[in-house]
């Protein structure tokens, strides 16, 4: 990107920015914004979708209400900013727009981070801003005995390779000291048995405090993100090789940033918006730029509406006065949730919804001639994995 257009576009960025830190704000969704996105998915033959918040069960049974009844275009384009969720649900949001689309877009304009980038993983392009991160998919796992604390699934792995690293090098010192320190009057044989002895003797308390339940625990854990990851790309095609291996293993922390740059080295097409794109965040505002942390909004942003008007989701997720009369039913039944933006469902974990795989398979898209695929995530033992 020129120093032109990184200036032109840093103006119309700068000021969200801080809210990337905020907490459940009060967001709006303005009548300009909407107007603007249903301009941009009929020049681009698109629906336009965005999603705020954390990735769970209820932000994929939203997704599957949000889905146009008349019949899907040729492409899905998602504004996504997130912290992550569980990876269940994030596989399945990601093969629902593989389903249902012949091409998935994702759009990043500040944090994608974890689950989202399992998401991220099943689209056909990436559109990242000059302030776009995605993040490496480490599994974020419970601690035992404490309230809403989680460790990494990486740390058993890294304590192990860290152990080992240890082990070697003491070993060498020992018995290289031994040697030198004898002047050649004990043998090789010996010296290293004595290093042995005493490499063991210092290192076995701290191997004795690994738990192996927990080591294979948390490889499996790994294992289902990666799985999932595999899948995903085989059919979106737009991983570099040994990318989701890379995603899983290789980086050193669960908020490490994968930047514009760093992303171009796992994936095959990641662009940056156009101009058309950056004036639908600046209307957007922190709906776009702010990742929620409890109750996520899910919007089909290009619907057609008679009379677009502002809405809002407060903290707690209940309906701003403006969208009370509308969030109360759909036409139909979508509001059942009690929550809205601008009348259309919002994801809410305190009101999960939970369509079944069947009816969702079963549900004809008007003519997209992909609304009979399965949508069905791998077997996998639980459900708490969060990524």
């Amino acid at each position: 990107m020129s120093n032109m257009q990184f200036h032109k576009n840093r103006s119309c960025m700068l000021k969200f920015i801080f809210l990337l830190s905020s907490k459940d704000r009060k967001m709006q969704i303005s009548d300009e914004a909407l107007k603007q996105a249903r301009k941009y998915g009929e020049d681009n033959n698109a629906d336009i979708y965005l999603f705020n918040g954390p990735v769970g069960e209820s932000a994929y049974g939203s997704f599957f209400q949000a889905i146009p009844k008349q019949g899907v275009k040729d492409t899905a384009i998602l504004i996504i900013a997130t912290y992550g969720g569980v990876a269940n649900s994030a596989y399945r949001i990601s093969r629902l727009f593989q389903s249902m689309y012949s091409k998935f877009h994702i759009v990043i304009p500040s944090a994608c981070k974890s689950a989202g980038t399992l998401i991220t993983i099943g689209a056909h392009k990436i559109i990242m801003s000059s302030f776009a991160e995605l993040g490496p998919l480490d599994v974020q796992l419970y601690k035992a005995d404490e309230i809403g604390e989680r460790r990494s699934g990486l740390i058993a792995r890294s304590a192990l390779t860290s152990l080992n690293e240890q082990a070697f090098q003491l070993f060498e010192e020992i018995m290289i000291g031994i040697k030198n320190r004898s002047m050649g009057s004990v043998r090789f044989k010996m010296a290293s048995e004595l290093a042995s002895q005493m490499s063991t003797g210092l290192l076995a308390p701290i191997y004795g405090q690994i738990n192996p339940v927990s080591v294979g625990e948390d490889h499996r854990d790994l294992m289902v993100a990666y799985e999932y990851g595999e899948r995903l790309a085989k059919i979106s095609g737009n991983t570099k090789s040994d990318a989701v291996r890379k995603l899983v293993h290789d980086y050193p922390s669960h908020d490490f940033v994968i930047d514009f740059d760093e992303a171009g080295t796992l994936f095959e097409t990641v662009e940056p918006p156009d101009s058309d794109l950056y004036k639908l965040f600046a209307v957007l505002g922190e709906a776009a730029f702010s990742p929620r942390s409890k109750s996520a909004i899910v919007k089909l942003l290009s619907a057609p509406t008679k009379a677009a008007s502002k809405a809002s989701v407060t903290k707690d997720g209940d309906q701003s006065e403006d969208t009370a009369t509308q969030g109360k039913a759909s036409k139909d039944g979508a509001g059942s949730s009690g929550d809205s933006v601008n009348g259309e469902p919002v994801a809410n974990p305190q009101r999960e919804h939970r369509p079944s795989d069947q009816g969702a398979r079963s549900r004809n898209r008007g003519g997209s001639g992909r609304g009979d695929k399965s949508v069905q995530a791998p077997d996998a033992e639980h459900d708490t994995q969060v990524v």
